[in-house]
């Protein structure tokens, strides 16, 4: 597994999705904030993470079980 998750909604909502099944977490923790984004840049990833990943992940997934 990856230390950094990085790419398209796409991408991210796959590897994030291998992860919870893989590791069977119930947690993450997620970091938008890292070098020189600026604020737009941060706000708009967490936005794209809200609702095209998250939103996307399967019921199960989201619950770890």
């Amino acid at each position: 597994m990856e230390r950094f998750i990085v790419g398209s909604p796409e991408t991210v909502r796959r590897e994030v999705e291998a992860q919870i099944k893989t590791m069977k977490c119930n947690y993450m923790g997620i970091a938008f904030q890292f070098g020189a984004l600026s604020k737009a840049d941060v706000k708009r990833s967490i936005t794209l993470f809200a609702n095209e990943v998250m939103a996307k992940l399967p019921k199960t997934a989201q619950a770890a079980e």
